[in-house]
């Protein structure tokens, strides 16, 4: 009888051990497929947030290809915020102009020469102040080129830049000694204060400065830049001259091809725009100037070059959480096309 109650009594243990692992096991797995669970809504709603950040890229690429005529906004638009709810969670976009040449944004530039404290870097600081000016006169037989280097092949369809112009007199023109007139369109800075003109009607005599009716100012007959005593001019605001000039293409630095040419082109607006049909995979872009529309100096100098294109901003919320991207494209209103960099980044 003993040994039949021990036996029981053995079963019995064996049944709440037994019992016990089930108990345990089942109590894991219930809270793995709760985790699982809750980390599977939290996965939908982080994708339901990307795929709102990226509905807002597309709607907003699809705003800035299509003219307002159609119901968009146009290429040149631009908004600190577009807001839209999807029933699922929002979106909210935002445009800025984008320039692709600048040197904060990744871009070097060089040059086939440059005159004193006038470098190819200047071009593309975005400083209307600063300017790249060759060191020799671009001719046909020897022209003068600037050439950007990219940080990754871009698709490009529209340029702007802003030569240095003459006041007066194209290329081949302009008074004998060389010098700008007087008046505000060339003014140097002297101890870190704004010169003075000359009297009215008074023109620069064959000397590089003046003195001005008080002694703290000076007037600089501008040739070159470092003809100032104490800093740059500032950028003309245009001229009567006429500049030569092709826009070129290249995917290795070495092979270049004409996409744009500038024939005649006047230097009366200060700024130029160039649109073309879109160029893809393009690591260098290239100015070869064969005219710069100056008459002293004949040098062909560039103030500010802009690849021109437009940077997106999308964030998408889902409940609490947000997902943010950024993509720059190119696009054309005109053909209502656009293109995607290759930059797209989640921030």
């Amino acid at each position: 009888m003993k040994q039949i109650l021990n036996k029981k009594g053995f079963v019995l243990l064996l049944t709440l051990l037994i019992m016990a692992s089930l108990a345990a096991i089942t109590g894991a797995l219930i809270f793995s497929l709760t985790t699982d669970f809750r980390q599977i809504g939290v996965r939908s709603k982080d994708a339901k947030a990307l795929w709102l950040s990226e509905a807002g890229i597309e709607k907003a690429t699809w705003y800035l290809k299509t003219p307002p005529a159609r119901g968009g906004q146009g290429e040149n638009w631009t908004t600190a915020g577009l807001a839209e709810n999807l029933g699922d969670g929002n979106y909210l976009v935002k445009v800025d102009p984008w320039d692709f040449a600048l040197s904060t944004n990744g871009s070097t530039a060089s040059a086939s020469s440059a005159s004193f404290n006038s470098q190819p870097a200047n071009a593309i600081d975005n400083n209307n102040q600063t300017y790249w000016e060759s060191s020799t006169k671009p001719t046909v037989a020897n022209p003068q080129t600037l050439t950007v280097q990219f940080s990754y092949p871009l698709v490009i369809n529209k340029i702007k830049f802003r030569p240095i112009a003459d006041s007066g007199g194209g290329g081949g023109g302009g008074g004998g000694d060389g010098c700008l007139p007087p008046g505000p369109v060339v003014r140097c800075l002297l101890d870190g204060l704004a010169c003075m003109s000359p009297p009215p009607g008074q023109f620069c005599p064959g000397i590089d400065a003046v003195i001005c009716p008080t002694s703290t100012f000076r007037h600089c007959c501008w040739r070159r830049r470092d003809d100032c005593a104490g800093g740059a001019p500032p950028v003309p605001a245009g001229g009567s001259g006429r500049m030569n000039y092709e826009w070129q293409v290249s995917s290795d630095g070495t092979n270049f091809t004409t996409i744009f040419t500038g024939a005649n082109v006047s230097l009366v607006s200060p700024e130029i725009t160039d649109e073309f049909g879109a160029q893809s995979g393009v690591k260098y872009l290239r100015l070869k100037v064969t005219d710069s529309g100056r008459a002293s100096p004949s040098h062909v100098g560039i103030s500010t070059l802009t690849v021109v294109g437009n940077k997106i901003t999308s964030t998408g919320t889902a409940d609490s959480l947000t997902r943010k991207v950024e993509q720059t494209v190119v696009v054309d209103d005109n053909t209502q096309t656009a293109y995607d960099e290759i930059d797209w980044n989640e921030i």
